[in-house]
């Protein structure tokens, strides 16, 4: 995606069921493996992993675009039985060794937070983050009333459905989840394809949320960029989104590179009617 700058100040570490993505490489695609003659060329990395066992290793953010743009993630991905993960973390404190591509460091100097697909149990975290973001950024938008009608548990029950929706092998939708060190969901976003024809874009950011303490943190942005990657993959061009007007979060979408398409539609609170403006960004 273009206009979409990284962060430089936030680590980045893939892993597949529970080792990190070189190790579930090695153990899902042996060298043997006919698979290998189609693999990108990764000499640019200084292989400096084995002197350290049982270190963590992160990719800076120029690591992590090197990474990408080499097409060694996307072969990565390709080859792993499991989902791939990602964790983000800021700078660690015991750094072992590091260069312009990676930052290697004992696994107690971080605490990272996990950005992956949803998966079974997830419901309630989600619900909760739902309720509870709602509260923070349209308290004063719209009527109290209905942002103290919402109920976790009647969020929870809609979101397992959605959740078993994302998980079926023809998917056209992707639910994500922030997992903070301790286990526990603080953010969200979900896309797919575009509910509705506007002007030539063919997938739509349905929603993005994430608690307020964790703002300015790079967990939005990154759930943001994952899921703009994956609706590429899936073929899609042009994705938009639907943004409150009033949103005090709107500046983020305009630094992810969000331009407005001048497009705008009426929401009915009852006792109040906002308008929601449209966002959009090429793929």
């Amino acid at each position: 995606m273009t206009d979409i700058q990284h962060a430089q100040s936030h680590y980045y570490h893939f892993c597949s069921s529970g080792v990190g993505i070189y190790e579930a490489v090695e153990r899902d695609c042996p060298r043997t493996d006919a698979r290998r003659s189609g693999k990108p060329d990764g000499g640019w990395l200084p292989k400096i992993g084995p002197k350290f066992p049982g270190a963590l290793s992160f990719w800076t953010a120029l690591g992590k675009a090197k990474y990408e743009q080499s097409g060694l993630r996307d072969w990565h991905e390709s080859v792993c039985k499991e989902p791939v993960e990602i964790l983000i973390s800021t700078q660690p404190d015991k750094v072992l060794y590091e260069d312009d591509y990676q930052v290697i460091c004992s696994p107690d100097s971080v605490r990272p937070t996990r950005i992956r697909a949803a998966r079974p149990g997830d419901a309630l975290g989600i619900a909760h983050v739902h309720v509870q973001a709602w509260k923070e950024t349209y308290s004063g938008l719209i009527p109290e009333s209905i942002l103290q009608g919402r109920r976790v548990v009647d969020k929870a029950k809609l979101w397992e459905q959605s959740i078993q929706t994302s998980r079926e092998p023809a998917a056209h939708t992707l639910l994500l989840v922030a997992e903070d060190f301790n286990g526990q969901i603080i953010g969200w976003n979900t896309g797919g394809g575009c509910r509705e024809s506007i002007l030539g874009y063919d997938a739509e950011l349905y929603a993005i949320y994430l608690l307020k303490r964790h703002h300015g943190s790079g967990i939005g942005s990154l759930l943001f960029r994952e899921l703009a990657r994956w609706l590429k993959l899936q073929k899609h061009s042009r994705m938009m989104l639907w943004v409150l007007e009033e949103n005090p979060t709107v500046n983020f979408y305009e630094r992810m590179g969000g331009k407005l398409l001048g497009i705008t539609k009426e929401l009915d609170f009852g006792e109040r009617k906002c308008l929601e403006q449209a966002y959009g960004w090429d793929l």
